[in-house]
């Protein structure tokens, strides 16, 4: 099935309605269609061929299907006019009668014996799904399979019950007319399909239906009503309109009764079923005619079981010989006499258990005197009252005032302990009275009563009486300092030197302002909080606090590196970094930004190797390569190409295509080509407008021969569509055509041929694009020479730089190698030996007395290696042994010499790259201009321009291009010649650099004879440096 997207507009625009599978066919990958099917039976598989499928085979297993049980037919179209309902929540639809028709003929099927496994209920929408679960209770309709069209797509069942939803008075049928849907729903069903929906709706919604439709009429499958057949009673037929008509069919049968003679000698009271016709698992629901041995009636309905009769009789027991009420089927032997017992105890005393039960010990409360106390307790019969406790009220008393005894409070058998009762006492210290308890000694008991006693300042004591007077007297007084005029108010007891005056008054400070402070404070210590103006050694002025010393300045200013001449804000204390931290966020000639800093980039002389991935490919396709990578990257993408005849290209995209031999399907009514396929189209493009009806019943915009643009500038609802996809001015005159470009925008004809064209034209290589999007076009019939042009280019492109080099050119720059780096008396040609071809290894041997730089050469020339990639090696060991040349020759400057020797570190730390190769030349130059200022003494009135000059060369403002260092030594050389001196140059130093570096923008000689790369950076344009190695273009 097709995905359903919520957004119309996407779908339509980003084609997100096509399926996985429909996108893997339309690019041309292998498939099969079915034609031989194992599932359905012939009539449901003439719903789908030919209509969607032209040719299906039905296989031998699909014609010995039994009939669906219960129904004349094996198919029915149930067409019913139940409006539907819209769910806002889901944007889904339902429709609540068609539900309960669909649960209804589901139960009717179980009815008739079918396993729930066997019936699978479909539905279009997820709304209807939601309307179907209540209706359908898992007690009833368990392993019945409820769901969506779209989650059943590749399963089956025996019979299907399809819920189409869709019934309203506007014609909208929603993706019912999509033809993946309809196959999919159509196609389910093994033995019985059973569809309900609104068929006068759909046969105007698409052709689809309109065929399957006029097939069902043909075969009297489409109706609005349902004819049931009973199982038992065949010439009863029952016909169902509504779903309260099967109410006629309770059983799956007919309304009349079964009547069966059932084994237990009963008749069978259900209406006809024709599940269960053996009455298996029926339950008689008559009253049971089963007696027991007495003749005693079952109370049970007749399909239970019977229980033992519980009927009550009356039964002698064998062991006591009581008459007792016993059920019918309980054993006297084994039943408990519920008779009251006859048996008495030794003094008399009736037991009160019954006669089944052990009697035991008599229990029967009697009163009995307790031999040590003399009381009369109420004890059991069996018990001896010696042994009892006795629970009686205490009656003795305490003796420790005779006068007015105490009764102890407990019970007879606890031992009576110390008297706790409270008495009025004198106590001996003091003399007051308190509540003490009788067994103690007053002398023993704290007096809790106020202490009379005064303290020693007078004030009454706050202590009880029974415990010691306090020292501290917490009376509080007030009291003066001895060295202010202010008072406190304290505890009597706290001496006033112990205390500082915490009133608050105002003092001056030793600094002459005046601050509120407490008066017991000293201003010597305290710190001014005033805030003044103050000026610092540095002279900067700024308001502070009185109190602070300040030593650093927090003021920011800018400061200027010497060396670049770089400006930094930075707080007026702080000296600047030894080294520039500004960013160089120059645009590198590979087209990143540099993410070095002016020191890292040597004031912007050589600057730090890229970190960037490589730019895409000029196929258009990206790569993971570092931008300083050695070796060019080979695409490994599938080739994106394909022709009018499907045939997709199985190559790589660094791989030349296999050529279409098919005949150019480029034709209309006006013009046609003669050529194959592949080869340049030998007709016009044709200009004519397009005779064709948009669907919208306006006529189309585009030309003759072309795709329709699937947009109209007419209709109101499309006009805002038009104008936003329109590049350019959007014209609504009649004469205007327009074509549309796979990526959807529109433009007028001429304007598009003019920019298509001058994208050929180009000498950069890529692929053909969109002009507005950048969007690649690989198809298309009135762009299919420029298309094949490119293509030709890129293909040419690839070849070029994946052409490995041979083996000879690499032995000869191993040879190369190692005549600059090892010494003369280890050469080959110094021993006399014939290396020839055998560089490589010898070089690999000797690779220790390589640079670090050079040391992975051995190993890179030992793989495959393209001449691209070989010609970058060569200008690398040309500049290399250039600088160290250059070193050489300026030994006699130390100061020179050593540029040189920063520039050869740099030179062994960067990777090889464009950028790299035009520092480097610069620097040269920079260094050769620094030596001529200082090899002459200027005249005065060129004093002033050859220190601004210096100054510029020093710090690289503005940064120094080829063309600016040609001019300044033009210039020099004239001041020289004016103070009698004249400057002999090599001329390498003004060589310009070729161009064989692998990341940049690719283009072709416009005399076609080379593919080459060019730097992206457009500053190197202007320098001159960049030139055809095979021509001087």
């Amino acid at each position: 099935l097709r995905p359903n997207p919520n957004e119309y507009y996407h779908a339509r625009k980003y084609n997100l309605d096509i399926s996985l599978f429909e996108r893997l066919i339309k690019i041309g990958i292998p498939h099969a269609t079915l034609e031989i099917q194992h599932r359905m039976r012939p009539e449901i598989a003439g719903l789908v061929c030919p209509y969607i499928y032209p040719k299906l085979v039905n296989h031998d297993t699909v014609l010995i299907y039994q009939d669906v049980r219960g129904v004349t037919t094996n198919m029915y179209f149930f067409d019913h006019k139940y409006p539907e309902a819209e769910n806002d929540d889901l944007r889904s639809h339902s429709n609540a009668e068609e539900a309960k028709l669909v649960v209804a003929l589901c139960d009717y099927f179980l009815k008739q014996g079918y396993s729930p496994t066997q019936i699978t209920v479909l539905t279009t929408y997820t709304g209807q799904l939601l309307k179907l679960k209540p209706l359908m209770p898992r007690s009833k309709f368990e392993g019945v399979r409820i769901t969506a069209v779209d989650n059943f797509q590749g399963e089956e069942n025996d019979i299907i019950i399809l819920s189409l939803v869709r019934s309203n008075d506007n014609g909208r049928a929603g993706f019912l007319s999509i033809e993946n849907r309809i196959c999919v729903a159509l196609s389910r069903a093994k033995k019985g399909f059973y569809c309900f929906g609104n068929f006068t709706l759909l046969r105007g919604s698409c052709d689809t239906w309109r065929n399957i439709l006029k097939y069902l009429e043909t075969k009297n499958k489409l109706g609005s009503s349902l004819l049931l057949c009973c199982s038992n009673h065949t010439d009863i037929k029952t016909e169902i309109h509504t779903v309260d008509d099967f109410s006629k069919v309770p059983e799956g049968g007919c309304s009349k009764l079964c009547d069966a003679r059932l084994d237990c000698g009963h008749v069978c009271k259900q209406f006809c079923h024709p599940r269960d016709p053996y009455h298996l698992s029926y339950k008689c629901k008559e009253r049971c005619a089963r007696t027991c041995e007495d003749g005693h009636p079952c109370p049970k309905l007749c399909y239970e079981t019977c229980p033992a009769c519980r009927f009550v009789v009356s039964k002698i027991i064998p062991g006591c010989g009581h008459i007792q009420k016993v059920m019918c089927h309980v054993n006297p032997s084994d039943f408990s006499c519920k008779a009251p017992c006859s048996k008495k105890c030794s003094n008399g005393h009736l037991c009160p258990k019954v006669c089944s039960e052990t009697c035991g010990d008599c229990m029967t409360a009697v009163p009995k005197l307790h031999p040590r106390c003399g009381h009369i307790q109420h004890t059991y019969c069996y018990l001896n009252p010696a042994l009892c406790k006795c629970h009686h009220p205490c009656e003795r008393t305490c003796n420790t005032n005779p006068s007015d005894p105490h009764r102890c409070k407990k019970v007879c058998y606890l031992p009576c302990g110390d008297c706790k009762e409270p008495v009025s006492k004198v106590l001996p210290q003091c003399g007051h009275k308190q509540m003490v308890l009788c067994h103690r000694n007053p002398q023993d008991h704290v007096c809790q009563n106020h202490c009379e006693r005064s303290l020693k300042c007078g004030h009454p004591c706050t202590n009880t009486c029974g415990v010691s007077c306090t020292t501290n007297c917490m009376v509080m007084v007030k009291k003066y300092f001895s060295d202010c005029p202010h008072d406190v108010i304290l505890p009597c007891s706290t001496s006033i030197d112990d205390t500082y005056c915490q009133e608050k008054v105002r003092k001056e400070l030793p600094c002459g302002h005046t601050t509120f402070m407490k008066c017991s404070k000293s201003v010597e210590n305290f710190k001014c909080k005033s805030h003044v103006k103050i000026t610092l050694k540095c002279g900067h002025v700024f308001e502070g606090k009185c109190n602070k010393q300040y030593e650093k300045c927090a003021v920011l200013s800018q400061k200027e590196f010497p060396k670049c001449g770089h400006k930094l804000k930075l707080p007026c204390h702080e000296s600047l970094p030894a080294n520039c931290t500004i960013k160089c966020n120059v645009k590198l000639l590979c087209g990143h930004q540099c993410t070095g800093t002016c020191y890292e980039c040597h004031q912007g002389r050589l600057h730090k190797a890229c970190s960037f991935h490589m730019f895409p490919l000029p196929c258009g396709h990206p790569t993971k390569e570092e931008c300083t990578s050695l070796k060019f990257p080979v695409c490994d993408y599938e080739c994106e190409y394909s022709c009018a005849h499907r045939k997709v290209c199985t190559h790589k995209c660094s791989q030349p295509c296999n050529p279409c031999k098919e005949r150019c399907s480029w034709t209309c009514k006006h013009y046609k080509c003669t050529k194959q396929c592949h080869e340049i189209c030998d007709r016009p493009r044709c200009d004519h407008p397009c005779k064709s009806t948009l669907p919208c019943s306006h006529p189309c915009i585009g030309v003759c021969g072309e795709p329709c643009p699937r947009v109209c500038r007419l209709c109101k609802q499309q006009k805002n569509k038009f104008k936003n996809l329109c590049v350019g001015i959007s014209d609504t005159r009649p004469e205007t055509r327009y074509i549309q470009l796979s990526c959807d925008h529109l433009f007028e004809v001429k304007m598009l041929d003019e920019l298509l064209e001058g994208q050929v034209n180009n000498t950069l290589i890529g692929p053909l694009v969109c002009p507005s999007c950048r969007k690649q076009i690989r198809s298309s019939n009135r762009y299919g020479n420029l298309i094949k042009r490119k293509k030709e280019v890129i293909e040419r492109f690839h070849t070029t730089v994946n052409k490995s080099a041979t083996e000879k050119e690499k032995d000869v720059f191993a040879e190369k190698v190692l005549s600059v780096f090892l010494p003369p008396q280890l050469l080959p040609s110094a021993r006399g030996d014939h290396f020839q071809g055998r560089h490589i290894p010898f070089l690999k041997r000797n690779s220790k007395h390589l640079p670090a730089m050079f040391r992975k050469l051995p190993t890179l020339l030992a793989e495959s290696y393209s001449c691209k990639n070989l010609s970058v090696l060569e200008n690398e060991l040309d500049q290399y042994t250039l600088i160290n040349k250059c070193k050489t020759t300026f030994d006699g400057y130390p100061e020179l010499s050593a540029s040189f020797e920063k520039l050869l570190v740099f030179f062994k730390a960067t990777p090889p790259s464009a950028q790299k190769a035009l520092d480097v030349s610069c620097e040269r130059q920079r260094i050769f201009l620094q030596w001529m200022i200082s090899n002459f003494e200027p005249p005065s009135k060129d004093v002033s321009a050859v220190t601004q000059l210096q100054k510029k060369l020093v710090t690289n403002q503005p940064a120094l291009t080829l063309p600016d260092a040609s001019a300044h030594f033009d210039e020099l050389q004239k001041i020289a010649r004016r103070s009698g001196k004249r400057f002999v140059v090599d001329s390498r130093h003004f060589d310009p650099v070729k161009a064989n570096f692998i990341n940049g923008t690719w283009a072709v000689c416009p005399n076609a004879h080379h593919v080459y790369c060019q730097p992206r950076g457009l500053i190197v344009m202007d320098t001159g440096m960049w030139r055809c190695p095979d021509c001087p273009h």
